[in-house]
């Protein structure tokens, strides 16, 4: 008799069929115990077949077929991607009423809870836009005061969450007066690198006369175009341009 060992793959289904004519339906055979087939206590095929055999009949060891079914999704399989989300992913203007769905499947047909959670509000922290206006008078008579004024800027930036700088125009009193924009240039040439800034033109820097010259040598297009948070200007002209800031 040739002994065979029977190792079994823990979580398989077993099928066991018996053919054995004569055999008596009204005593099934009993439940299998997968201890029964470990290799320390099956001494062979045939020990296994009679020890599950109904009282009294020995099986022959032919008709035992044992069929292990493919393997499926686990039981812990995760859901399928959830689909269709009304409303859409990234819409704006929706209704703050508006009624919630997605579509969602599981690889086992499982039946569901679907939740929709709310992402926290987080208060808009504050910030600072500082207005920088009429500093000529600063240009032509004070310019220590000037300078001041945009060294608070800098050493505040971080206290304040300074996050722009606007000169409203008025930068000189005489745009003719090179003395003047010299004067505003070393003021301002603080907040470079400091601060996102911005400056416009003034009847007094030149705008009222036509002739902006000065302006466009100390605060032109050039000046700012390196700057990731300086959008453009018209016509490359400084006099008309635009800037970004984020806070």
């Amino acid at each position: 008799m040739v002994e065979k060992k029977i190792r079994l793959l823990v979580g398989c289904a077993v099928i066991l069929t018996t053919l054995l004519s004569g055999l008596d339906a009204s005593k099934p055979l009993r439940n299998l115990n997968l201890t029964d087939f470990s290799s320390s206590n099956v001494a062979s095929v045939e020990t296994v077949q009679n020890r599950y055999a109904p009282a009294g009949v020995t099986m022959d060891p032919r008709v035992w077929n044992f069929v292990f079914p493919p393997i499926g999704p686990r039981p812990d399989e995760p859901p399928d991607e959830p689909a269709n989300p009304l409303p859409s992913n990234g819409a704006i203007g929706v209704s703050t009423s508006a009624t919630l769905s997605v579509s969602v499947t599981h690889p086992l047909g499982d039946i569901m809870n679907v939740g929709f959670y709310q992402q926290p509000i987080v208060p808009p922290e504050d910030f600072t836009i500082i207005a920088l206006p009429d500093t000529q008078f600063y240009s032509r008579d004070h310019p220590e005061i000037f300078t001041n004024q945009t060294r608070w800027i800098v050493d505040t930036k971080d206290a304040l969450n300074t996050v722009f700088v606007t000169h409203e125009g008025d930068i000189v009193q005489d745009w003719w007066s090179t003395n003047q924009w010299q004067r505003a240039n070393s003021s301002l040439s603080l907040l470079d690198g400091a601060v996102p800034w911005a400056i416009a033109p003034g009847n007094h820097d030149g705008a009222q006369d036509g002739n902006m010259t000065n302006y466009s040598t100390y605060f032109g297009y050039d000046r700012f175009s390196g700057y990731s948070w300086y959008g453009g200007a018209y016509q490359d002209n400084n006099t008309n341009s635009f800037e970004f800031f984020s806070s």
